[in-house]
């Protein structure tokens, strides 16, 4: 905890602060150094995993909505056969 000393205004920290304090530093300076150990090739190579992941979604997507199109189609196209044979029925009466 912080106390105040006699003849100075600032508060002064305790030592397990400090410790805490370069704890953390120390752990965001091996965090940083991380990506930095990745080679291009390897950064590319993520890149492309990336890219093949979206790419796939996407094909997915496509093929998933040209199924529910196909299947609108097919029930629009039998129900103007139904009307069409519908209204053959009623113009032959």
């Amino acid at each position: 905890m912080a106390s105040f000393n006699a003849g100075h205004n600032k508060p002064e920290l305790s030592r397990s602060h400090a410790d805490l304090r370069l704890k953390m530093g120390q752990k965001n300076e091996e965090l940083a150094s991380i990506p930095s150990e990745i080679t291009e090739d390897e950064w590319a190579e993520i890149q492309r995993f990336h890219q093949e992941q979206h790419n796939e979604a996407q094909r997915k997507e496509k093929a998933s909505h040209m199924q529910k199109r196909s299947m609108v189609k097919e029930i629009l196209d039998k129900q103007l056969q139904e009307r069409k044979a519908q209204m053959r029925q009623e113009y032959s009466q």
